[in-house]
């Protein structure tokens, strides 16, 4: 009798067949979600990585940097190059006096002779304040407004700018004097048979307050007058605030000339000062030096040449 074979027992797994509920839709839906999102995030870096390859394919490979000894051809034709495109500073003209005054090197110059500071100087003299422009502010007397030449003006005004409650005017002592000093020298200048006799019939409040305006004005200018004025000043220091001293600049100390005015003296003996200067006429400068033996010989062209 043949043996029976054994039998082979196979089981097959057969899936069940998922009948959708409110619970299993919700998981199927969720796992489509994850699914979608995994596969953008690899699509998106996969974007970003060919990027990257074109950005790198574009860059030149790094060179090695060499040291340049210094002083060689190659170091001073970079150097140069670099400079190239670099701004000097630009100095203004005070600077520049400054620079050349600092330049002098005072202990290698000769000596001068003994007894003897400087041996030459070159100097453009004093600057000599502007010529006085009439206002055309009345002065009043005796109530009336009264016509005054500019010299008649000038004189007025002199007076006028003096504060009445200064140490001149507001000292019953010492104002006594200045009007009396005044007053004697303004009759001159007014000349005779004219009107104004008497001081006290004098109002000098017109062109006070007058002067008071321009001083406000003056005060409130704007930053373009300013600077303009600023200017001006330093355009007169660069031509009479230096001087050549054996040939080498030297700062003036005070080149301006005092302006006419009231003589305002700081004891009790008080004056009126007018003093006027005729350049077409004459032209007085004087140098105190105790050093000096000999005169000091002026010329017109501006340009003084004092020697020994």
């Amino acid at each position: 009798m043949e043996e029976e074979k054994p039998k082979l027992k196979i089981k097959l797994k057969v899936k069940p067949e998922v009948t959708p509920s409110s619970s299993n839709g919700d998981a199927i839906v969720a796992a489509d979600e994850a699914a979608k999102k995994k596969k953008k995030k690899k699509k998106d870096k996969e974007k970003k990585r060919k990027l990257m390859e074109a950005a790198a394919a574009d860059v030149k490979p790094a060179t090695k940097k060499v040291k340049l000894e210094k002083g060689s051809a190659e170091a001073v034709v970079k150097t140069a190059a670099k400079q190239k495109g670099k701004k000097l500073k630009e100095l203004d003209p005070t600077e520049r006096l400054t620079y050349a005054m600092q330049s002098f090197l005072w202990w290698d110059a000769d000596e001068p002779p003994e007894g003897c500071q400087w041996r030459t100087m070159e100097h453009a003299g004093v600057s000599f304040p502007e010529s006085y422009v009439p206002h055309g502010i009345k002065l009043k007397y005796d109530g009336k407004e009264v016509d005054l030449t500019p010299a008649q003006e000038e004189a007025a005004t002199f007076f006028a700018a003096t504060d009445p409650d200064g140490m001149h005017l507001g000292n019953p002592k010492t104002a006594k004097i200045f009007i009396k000093n005044f007053f004697t020298d303004f009759k001159a200048i007014l000349g005779r048979g004219h009107i104004i006799k008497d001081f006290n019939k004098c109002d000098f409040e017109p062109i006070r307050s007058y002067l008071n305006e321009q001083k406000i004005i003056k005060k409130a200018i704007s930053d373009a007058e300013r600077k303009a004025n600023k200017a001006v000043r330093d355009e007169l220091a660069h031509k009479f605030g230096f001087a050549l001293v054996d040939g080498h600049l030297e700062k003036v100390g005070n080149y301006n000339m005092e302006p006419p005015g009231t003589f305002r003296g700081y004891v009790k003996l008080l004056f009126w000062c007018l003093l006027t200067v005729d350049l077409s006429r004459s032209l007085l400068l004087c140098f105190y030096c105790s050093l000096l033996s000999q005169p000091v010989h002026l010329s017109r062209s501006g340009q003084r040449s004092l020697t020994h």
